[in-house]
């Protein structure tokens, strides 16, 4: 007979491949206990540390078959049970309790940039985006309660008072931004995860050219102010548009927001206004000042970031790299 602990080994391995694969049938088809000639057992299983172990074939194994295949079916169950229990202790370990101290909106009221304090210091880095939950019991048919938002602040501020920013527009009734707009009150509590996002900046270059089109002004803004605190850069042209004066945030788009520092330029277009143009503003899109930015920073040696509505990205994208000769790693981008 073989003994007991050869069984168990049997029945883990196939449990292991079970979760590999899916599904447990496609492991007992591709993977389970071959009884042949003599009834003797002639698989070979990968161990936990990545080699081969040959299980003892010597006795039969007819009347184990049944035995292995329970114990792989109680065994899957429980691993399935425990990886989920982990899952979820996982999840609230990330999760961050944080409050609403402070907002700042729009003329039209449609923009609002919210500022949180957390309970406990966030780590991330300038361009990331955070995963935003109400605390309350929240449901909606067609919208999860949860989403992901750009930080629009830097990690030093976080460092100093505990506190990060985001930009939500309102999209319409019933989903996240129709909370975060027009139900979420000072104090009340949210909670937070990650940071998450790929668009940081490396330091390869000290020019940037930064482009940004509605909500997209989050993360780029973040990068923006991080340069300002550190001064590590040469020069800076920023690019942002937005259809209406009605829908800017006057403390992101104000005068001394946009003249910080002698080495950045800055333009800000409105694409859809229809009444006189407002000073300092330029009507259009942001495109129109490309050559422009470009001209001002003097040299291709430029790190690029293009942030918000997908039309814009492709269409700036395409044009630094397919006519302006830029490569593909000079420019990061991400879509709203």
């Amino acid at each position: 007979m073989i003994c007991d602990d050869n069984i168990l080994a049997v029945a883990f391995c196939r449990v292991r491949l079970a979760l590999t694969h899916g599904l447990y049938t496609k492991a007992v088809t591709w993977w389970g206990v071959r009884v042949v000639e003599g009834a003797r057992l002639e698989r070979v299983y990968p161990d936990m540390s990545g080699s081969r172990v040959r299980i003892p074939s010597s006795p039969p194994l007819t009347d184990k078959v049944d035995e292995i295949d329970e114990m792989v079916q109680v065994e899957t169950i429980h691993c399935i049970y425990l990886i989920y229990l982990f899952y979820l202790i996982h999840l609230k370990a990330m999760q961050t309790p944080v409050e609403l101290v402070r907002r700042h909106s729009s003329p039209d009221g449609q923009t609002c940039q919210l500022f949180f304090r957390t309970e406990e210091r966030v780590d991330f880095v300038e361009g990331q985006f955070v995963m935003l939950e109400p605390n309350i019991i929240y449901s909606h048919p067609h919208k999860p309660p949860k989403r992901a938002y750009s930080i629009g602040s830097t990690m030093q501020q976080m460092i100093n008072s505990n506190t990060l920013t985001t930009i939500v527009k309102y999209t319409g009734p019933g989903g996240m931004s129709d909370y975060l707009v027009n139900q979420l009150k000072e104090w009340d509590k949210m909670n937070l995860m990650g940071s998450y996002g790929h668009m940081v900046d490396k330091g390869v270059s000290k020019n940037y050219l930064l482009i940004s089109v509605g909500s997209g002004i989050t993360p780029l803004y973040s990068i923006y102010q991080k340069l300002i605190q550190t001064h590590d850069y040469n020069r800076i042209a920023r690019l942002y548009g937005e259809k209406f004066s009605k829908n800017l945030l006057p403390n992101l788009t104000h005068e001394r927001a946009f003249n910080e520092s002698p080495h950045c330029r800055h333009r800000c277009h409105l694409s859809r206004e229809q009444d006189e143009m407002p000073a300092g503003r330029l009507p259009g899109r942001v495109g129109e000042s490309l050559d422009a930015a470009l001209e001002y920073l003097e040299t291709t040696d430029i790190s690029i970031f293009l942030c918000g509505h997908p039309d814009m990205v492709d269409e700036i994208r395409s044009i630094l790299i397919e006519e302006k000769w830029f490569e593909k790693g000079q420019v990061k981008f991400e879509k709203y």
